[in-house]
């Protein structure tokens, strides 16, 4: 860096531009008198203002619109910053080639949407709908993200509260794909109001893809260790991408890891018998439930891992807070819940949804031991759909 300008000085810099642009339109004269220090600002920069202004509880909803108006003036020397050397089979060059495949997604709809503008035709309206269903698949992608990558920066960098922003844009970009569904579902939908609501997707969507590969990827390349990379690809595995399949390569690695994985057959006693490890494993694994364990320190230590797991989980979450588990939106809930289990005022949490056509059931119960102390939460889900639908008595097995 030339001129000497220091870290921290960029730092303390980018922090005052961001909240700044935050609450005013107009930062022309900070501009000005800040140049030197706002064009040598490099990706570590913007993790470490971004970490230090969520510490000082800076509102997220601001907190979002003064950092895309402050990507937008740094695009040039964020894009410029010298990339690091990717192997052809590590996990960032998948993510970026699937954020390829939307970028062309985008584009191609763009043209309708500019069609659609012109003149409202059935023909434009089909095309649109499947171009969206195709981008919401995407959801996958932030999906991975959010149980792959950010547990590993969780539990490897000081300053990983930038991640909690990006998940919020990722929510943010959930709801406004339902919104557009939802909208062009009305015959005689408010062209206005679909055109501002694309807006705010697109927005969030290329926001999303330059933070990722012009921000989070280059500071990971430069401070996660390799190894854990190549274990962050062998979990995204279990997920998949949308738009890009993984190679014979990944696939070797997932069965050499599973290959590699060995059971004590030591038995675990219990007060009602005893059960050998991989039989209690499996048997975890075999009902018809998620099971998820919070211990007395709010730290994810166990979850079971059935066929069909309703919400997605990696090993990547053992270890992690269970505040970091969730949106930031939706922390206060999470953090009320333990609160009111630690005090012993309430002994169950029930929610339920409506989730792609299934109802879900999710549970949430206080741990304690024999001596009445607090171990933790265990949290429960269910696809309750089937459960749902019965009547009457099933007496006769019938397994036709």
């Amino acid at each position: 860096m030339s001129q000497g300008i220091s870290q921290n000085s960029r730092i303390e810099c980018l922090m005052s531009f961001i909240k700044l642009l935050s609450v005013e339109k107009n930062a022309s004269s900070f501009i000005q008198s800040h140049k030197e220090e706002l064009s040598q600002i490099i990706p570590h920069d913007v993790v470490d203002a971004v970490h230090r202004i969520m510490e000082e509880g800076f509102d997220l909803e601001l907190l979002k619109i003064g950092i895309t108006k402050a990507m937008n003036y740094l695009h040039k020397p964020l894009v410029n910053f010298p990339p690091y050397e990717t192997d052809p089979n590590s996990l960032f060059r998948f993510l970026i080639a699937d954020n390829t495949q939307l970028d062309k997604k985008l584009k191609k709809m763009r043209k309708d949407i500019i069609h659609l503008n012109k003149n409202i035709s059935q023909d434009t309206l089909s095309k649109i709908l499947y171009q969206l269903s195709e981008i919401k698949k995407m959801e996958l992608h932030y999906t991975l993200i959010e149980n792959v990558v950010f547990p590993i920066l969780e539990k490897t960098w000081p300053n990983f509260k930038c991640v909690h922003v990006m998940w919020s844009i990722h929510d943010d970009i959930r709801l406004y794909l339902n919104n557009l569904i939802k909208y062009f579902s009305v015959p005689n939908f408010e062209l206005p109001l679909v055109n501002k609501e694309f807006g705010k997707l697109y927005t969030s969507m290329y926001a999303i893809k330059f933070r990722e590969e012009k921000i989070l990827f280059p500071v990971m390349q430069s401070t996660i260790e390799r190894q854990l990379t190549d274990e962050m690809l062998i979990e995204a595995f279990d997920f998949g991408l949308p738009f890009v399949r993984f190679t014979e390569k990944v696939m070797k690695g997932k069965k050499l890891k599973k290959q590699a994985q060995t059971y004590s057959s030591h038995e675990v006693q219990l007060s009602t018998g005893a059960l050998q490890l991989d039989v209690l494993e499996n048997i975890f694994n075999l009902l018809p439930v998620d099971i998820t364990y919070v211990d007395e320190n709010d730290t994810v230590v166990f979850f079971s891992d059935p066929p069909h797991r309703i919400f997605p989980r990696t090993t990547a979450i053992i270890g992690r807070l269970v505040q970091n588990c969730h949106p930031p939106e939706s922390m206060h809930i999470v953090n009320q819940i333990i609160e009111e289990f630690k005090s012993g005022r309430k002994q169950v949490a029930e929610f339920w949804i409506q989730m792609r056509g299934r109802f879900i059931h999710i549970s949430y119960y206080p741990v304690f031991s024999k001596d009445k102390k607090y171990k933790g939460v265990l949290e429960i889900s269910q696809d309750a759909t089937h459960l749902r639908s019965l009547s009457g008595d099933h007496r006769i097995l019938d397994w036709e």
